[in-house]
């Protein structure tokens, strides 16, 4: 059964991202610009169905949210090049493709924080970032500690849940793609760090497997860059938020990037 992700999907689509998922699809059924084709043609043919399944994904969800029909050609590091005036995110793995897209220029009313007393003010959302990981997926030890900060190393300690730690495993994927093609400058899984927890609360990592045993099928993260990206276009400390969600044989987390890079509540809150 094609996954839904309904809590992701309406959180997105309330701070004005469009996400599309599908199957990977038979490349010759696939309509693709020439752009596209030729990045596809020295691919191995289930690469090939990923890719131009995510740019058929990507093309949809961009006219979800007002886009134009193009070709989404790839930037240096293999990241979408999507049309002036639109960000988005495209993932795969196997037996799945998702592609998320917003327009710039669509400020939302988001609930923030202030002082204690939650209101309603506009923000604009900067960048989304998106990724998909089969959910039976098991991180190996040398992987984990990879991934992990110095602080993350301190507050997520008491985390063994392989399905929590792929989870930040994802969390950081999408973050990297959400800010890429803001700052253009590579950064590691140690240079982001992630907190568990409801709005902007923590847990600890033995409440943190308690709730995953229990069937933690979903939850939100915050994530904060631990240092400067782009000659100063990311902050040190800026923060993002990140919703995941487990549906089927399948994990999807997606981060959003505010443009004052200030903590954002999640509207389901």
């Amino acid at each position: 059964m094609m996954p839904q992700f309904p809590l992701i999907t309406r959180w997105l689509g309330e701070h004005g991202v469009s996400l599309v998922v599908s199957a990977p699809r038979d490349p010759e059924g696939l309509c693709s610009f020439s752009e596209e084709a030729r990045l596809a043609e020295v691919m191995q043919v289930h690469r090939k169905s990923e890719f131009l399944t995510g740019r058929s994904a990507a093309r949809e969800a961009l006219a979800g949210c007002g886009g134009p029909v193009c070709a989404i050609p790839q930037g240096e590091r293999g990241e979408p090049i999507w049309p002036a005036g639109y960000r988005g995110s495209i993932t795969h793995t196997k037996g799945l493709v998702a592609a998320a897209c917003m327009a710039q220029t669509h400020p939302v009313f988001v609930p923030a924080a202030l002082n204690g007393t939650e209101v309603l003010h506009q923000k604009k959302i900067l960048a989304v970032g998106i990724d998909l990981e089969g959910a039976g997926r098991k991180l190996s030890d040398a992987a984990w500690h990879h991934i992990l900060s110095d602080d993350d190393a301190q507050h997520l300690a008491g985390v063994d849940d392989f399905r929590l730690k792929l989870v930040v495993f994802s969390a950081k994927e999408s973050l990297y793609k959400a800010l890429y093609p803001l700052c253009g400058e590579f950064f590691g899984f140690h240079d982001a760090s992630l907190q568990f927890g409801s709005f902007w609360g923590t847990a600890s990592g033995r409440e943190l497997a308690a709730g995953a045993s229990s069937g933690m099928l979903s939850g939100e993260a915050v994530l904060r860059v631990d240092r400067s990206l782009g000659g100063g276009c990311c902050a040190r400390g800026t923060m993002a938020l990140c919703r995941w969600e487990v549906d089927g044989d399948w994990l999807l987390t997606a981060v959003l990037l505010s443009a004052d890079g200030t903590r954002m509540k999640t509207l389901s809150d």
